[in-house]
């Protein structure tokens, strides 16, 4: 009876497209639902093919990147070359805190967040980085950048080894005021020593005596025995006349044969 009732009962049309309306909305939503899984998985792929390419670019690198979170300050990624430099694990580096490590000082890390947030431009700056087990630090210069990740702000450290670089300048140093062959104090630092013991001399009233010695026949020797046989002459006699100095005494070679 119920079934003979309801295929006797009169067609409604109204509630009959409703429900055609529904179930196509229903069908869409479903669709939409699919694309947008696809879409969504789609773009999680894309993002972590582009973490991967990031991560072996900054890996690739030999200078050290450090990421530093600007909200709390913290380390939050390190780079392959940043291990390498300093002697840390991953793990180990991304549990110092950046002003023990010597990127920065508290306030320098704060004007670094507040200069390039406003003009994010590069700031660079030189200084030391601890390194591990304590064996000394390595000299650096760092290169700061601001950097917006979506809802995230980082600080970008980039840091270049100048190990190298301070020693050529020693190595420049050194040479500019010291003799190459017997590593005394050349004309231009002895002069320069000479002048400070006057006017110490002069304050004090002391006295300054100046000795002038040359090596006599030593172009003999040069010539006859070879330069070699000379240029050990005049170490021999710059390690005798350093022996024989006492503390408050100077001692330069000035050019040639002549102390």
């Amino acid at each position: 009876a119920g079934a003979r009732d309801f295929i006797g009962k009169p067609l409604d049309t109204v509630e009959v497209m409703t429900r055609i309306r529904n179930l196509l909305e229903v069908r869409l939503m479903h669709r939409e639902s699919l694309a947008h899984g696809a879409n969504l998985e789609r773009t999680v792929r894309e993002r972590t093919a582009e973490l991967e390419r990031f991560r072996r670019a900054m890996d690739a690198t030999a200078d050290g990147i450090f990421l530093i979170d600007a909200a709390s300050l913290a380390l939050v990624d390190v780079s392959d070359g940043a291990c390498r430099m300093l002697g840390f694990s991953r793990d180990a580096l991304l549990r110092i805190d950046p002003v023990a490590l010597g990127l920065t000082t508290a306030d320098q890390l704060q004007r670094h967040l507040d200069t390039n947030a406003a003009a994010h431009e590069s700031d660079i700056a030189e200084t030391e980085l601890l390194r591990a087990g304590g064996e000394g630090a390595v000299p650096v210069e760092i290169s700061w950048q601001w950097q917006e990740a979506g809802s995230s702000k980082l600080l970008i450290a980039v840091a270049r080894d100048i190990s190298e670089r301070r020693q050529a300048q020693q190595r420049l140093k050194h040479l500019a005021s010291y003799d190459a062959l017997t590593g005394l104090p050349n004309r231009t630092l002895f002069f320069q020593n000479l002048r400070e013991a006057i006017e110490l001399a002069q304050d004090k009233t002391w006295r300054v005596a100046v000795l002038f010695i040359t090596l006599d026949r030593f172009k003999i020797v040069n010539d006859s025995l070879g330069p070699a046989l000379g240029d050990e002459l005049l170490r021999q006699v710059s390690n005798r006349l350093v022996r024989v100095m006492d503390l408050r005494d100077a001692v330069g070679r000035l050019g040639g044969d002549e102390f």
